[in-house]
């Protein structure tokens, strides 16, 4: 498929066309973001890729990329995201994990503020109580309480560490979509 192609069914929300482009540029993107920002990890360098492929996602389910703003190869784009994404995780991974690591999950140009008064966080607060209680106590636990994933595992009654992962990513996705939509209703 072309890139205008992959963009029109992404936005019909096509999955087999996006399961098709994820596994196209899967070995390329990894080994590239892998060896720009030295992670050898294998599990993380995936993480990244399927958190910038869900953001490349709702960038064209949000209308932000479209055939005609496209100016780069879809591959490309991913990558732009995948080095953001990828400096997120080093971050994370530095033990100074902070509101504004996750911040930088919820939007493209962070808001920055000298209390909990700002947009944002207003945004994130609203989007946190419209999530699951599962997903918060996941996301509280790790992002907050900075507990390892075997035992946030053994606390949530998940099978293994890799699943709080998977879990974890699944959350963040949907707390960052639904911030999106209320950092866009604080804004009117």
């Amino acid at each position: 498929m072309t890139d205008q192609e992959y963009i029109i069914a992404f936005y019909a929300n096509d999955q087999r066309a996006f399961a098709q482009f994820y596994n196209e540029n899967r070995q390329r993107f990894m080994t590239a973001i892998g060896n720009k920002f030295a992670i050898t990890d294998e599990y993380a360098l995936a993480s990244i890729l399927t958190d910038a492929c869900m953001r490349l996602w709702l960038n064209i389910r949000n209308k932000k990329l479209t055939v005609d703003s496209l100016h780069t190869t879809l591959s490309g784009y991913l990558y732009g995201i995948g080095e953001r994404v990828a400096l997120e995780y080093l971050h994370e991974s530095s033990n100074q994990v902070s509101f504004e690591a996750i911040e930088s999950v919820f939007a493209d140009e962070p808001i920055y503020g000298d209390d909990d008064t700002t947009l944002l966080w207003k945004a994130a607060k609203r989007a946190l109580a419209k999530m699951k209680e599962s997903c918060v106590k996941l996301l509280t636990k790790f992002y907050f309480e900075k507990m390892s994933w075997e035992a946030i595992s053994q606390q949530l009654g998940y099978s293994s560490a890799d699943s709080a992962k998977t879990q974890k990513n699944k959350c963040m996705a949907k707390l960052k979509e639904e911030a999106q939509v209320q950092l866009q209703y604080l804004e009117q």
